[in-house]
């Protein structure tokens, strides 16, 4: 697992062979 921006991660993970298979986005209300 690894954050949207961190896309070298991405790569790496791509690159051995690994594919996306969703993303989550999460909302904090802040007070």
């Amino acid at each position: 697992d690894t954050s949207p921006e961190n896309t070298i991660s991405q790569k790496v993970h791509q690159a051995l062979g690994f594919e996306e298979t969703e993303r989550v986005i999460f909302y904090r209300k802040r007070c």
